[in-house]
């Protein structure tokens, strides 16, 4: 075993990857350039409902309450309290296994973050998360997915994304 403190991307992903209870090919991290380029296009906010739900190792979470938390107001009582709000109902991550899931817990705990709204389950399917028009971002790595995939997901961002809001999503060659 390695301390949590010896923790890094690296060691990380390999710990995801062995432990996963699918083929190793369907875990691809997103590159820490990749996710911080996303969130800066983005621009997250903290009167927005975002979605990633793909959200794997959580990159795109912790990227946006880094980015959030240094726009707080030093000791401003309301920016923290509206920070603490948005935290427990505002961002929300979803994946397909519990296992990684726990991963992205743990990775946005090593980055000083709690999230309440963090489930394992397919986005594909509904789920108590998974609302109509709720969301008013949605960011996600659909490198890898297949195009019928792709076009399932696309469905499901479309349904869930309400009026005038954005989803950045990251994809590869798609064949």
């Amino acid at each position: 075993g390695g301390a949590l403190q010896d923790l890094n991307r690296e060691r990380f992903d390999e710990l995801l990857r062995r432990h996963l209870s699918f083929k190793v090919t369907d875990y691809k991290p997103t590159s820490s350039a990749v996710s911080r380029f996303v969130v800066d296009l983005a621009r997250p906010r903290l009167d927005q409902i975002i979605l990633d739900p793909v959200c794997g190792r959580g990159d795109f979470l912790l990227q946006s309450m880094q980015l959030l938390k240094h726009s707080l107001r030093k000791d401003h009582d309301g920016d923290r309290e509206t920070f603490e709000t948005f935290c427990d109902e505002q961002i929300v991550g979803m994946d397909q296994s519990e296992f990684i899931m726990r991963g992205a817990r743990l990775n946005l705990q090593l980055g000083g973050f709690n999230l309440s709204l963090m489930e394992a389950g397919n986005s594909l399917e509904d789920t108590d998360i998974l609302i109509d028009e709720m969301y008013t971002l949605v960011m996600g790595d659909f490198s890898g997915f297949n195009t019928r995939e792709m076009k399932q997901y696309l469905g499901t961002i479309h349904r869930v994304l309400s009026d005038d809001t954005r989803a950045i999503i990251v994809l590869d060659e798609i064949g």
